[in-house]
C-alpha cells in the first residue's frame, strides 16, 4: 500500500513539473482559450521580458468555479522555460500579479502554514523564503513540524521565536517528539593539585576510571518538548557552575 501511495505521489509531482500558476489576472466574461493564451502571451512580455511562443505551451486554462480572478494554470513544454519564468518573477514585485509553482495540495497547506513564521523571521531581520514546503531560515530549512518545535505562535498570525543559543538549537534539532536526550556535560573540572594527580597515577588508569563512571552514567532523561529540555539544561548549567566556583573558593 505504501509503495502505491509513493508511485501516485510521484506521478503526481510529475504531472505538475512543468507547471505554472498566475494570480490576480483579470477575467473577462466570455473569456475563450485563444482569449487567455494572448494575455498570457502579453504579460510574460511586457512584464518579465520573456518571449513564450503557442507552441511552447501544452494547456492553458482557469482553475476553479468562475468567481472572481480566477488563476490560471499553465502547462509548458520544457522544463527550462519554467524556470527561466520563475527567475524573472521578481519583476512583478510592485504588482497585483504573481506567479508561483504548481504545488499539489499537500505542499500547499504546509505552505500555507510556514507564512507566519516567515513573516516573524523577516521581522527579526532573518534572511527567509519558502521554498517547496520548507522554511528556510539563514541557509537552514524547516518543516511545519520542526517549526512548531522551535517557535511559538502567539494568536493567529503573529509569532515570536523562542531565545536560542546555537548550543541549544544544535540539542533541540535532535528532538523528535517523546524521543530521549542526552544533557550535554557542562561541568567544568577544577585543575588537580599534585598529590592528585600522584595518587591518581598509582591508581586505576584514567581510561578504566571513565569506563567505569561511564558504566554508572545516570540514564537518559525524557523532554516532552523543546521548552523544558532548554529550561532543564539552564538550570543544570547553573548548579554546574556553583558547584565549581564553590570548589575554588575552598581551594583559595
Amino acid at each position: 500500500l505504501d509503495e502505491t501511495q509513493s508511485e501516485v505521489k510521484y506521478l503526481n509531482e510529475s504531472q505538475r513539473r512543468n507547471n505554472l500558476v498566475l494570480f490576480n489576472v483579470k477575467e473577462e466574461q466570455g473569456e475563450t482559450i485563444s482569449d487567455l493564451l494572448k494575455l498570457v502571451r502579453d504579460i510574460f512580455l511586457t512584464k518579465l521580458e520573456v518571449t513564450l511562443m503557442s507552441t511552447d505551451i501544452n494547456n492553458i486554462y482557469r482553475m476553479g468555479k468562475i468567481k472572481g480572478e480566477r488563476p490560471i494554470l499553465i502547462k509548458l513544454h520544457c522544463l527550462w522555460q519554467k524556470f527561466e519564468i520563475l527567475m524573472a518573477a521578481k519583476k512583478l514585485r510592485g504588482s497585483n500579479i504573481s506567479i508561483s509553482e504548481d504545488f499539489s495540495p499537500e505542499v500547499r497547506e504546509d505552505r500555507k502554514q510556514l507564512v507566519p513564521y516567515l513573516l516573524k523571521a523577516r521581522e527579526e531581520n532573518q534572511l527567509a523564503y519558502i521554498r517547496r514546503n520548507k522554511l528556510v531560515v539563514n541557509g537552514s530549512q524547516y518543516s511545519v513540524e520542526n517549526c512548531k518545535k522551535l517557535f511559538k505562535l502567539s494568536g493567529k498570525v503573529e509569532c515570536s521565536l523562542v531565545s536560542l543559543n546555537s548550543e541549544s538549537i544544535s540539542q533541540a534539532n535532535k528532538v523528535i517528539s517523546n524521543e530521549e536526550v542526552a544533557l550535554p556535560n557542562t561541568s567544568s573540572r577544577v585543575k588537580d593539585s599534585p598529590r592528585q594527580v600522584n595518587r591518581r597515577n598509582r591508581g586505576t588508569p584514567r581510561s578504566s576510571k571513565r569506563k567505569a563512571e561511564s558504566k554508572t552514567s545516570p540514564p537518559l532523561r525524557k523532554f516532552k518538548s523543546i521548552e523544558s529540555f532548554i529550561k532543564r539544561f539552564e538550570q543544570k548549567t547553573e548548579v554546574r557552575v556553583k558547584e565549581v566556583n564553590a570548589v575554588k573558593d575552598k581551594a583559595t
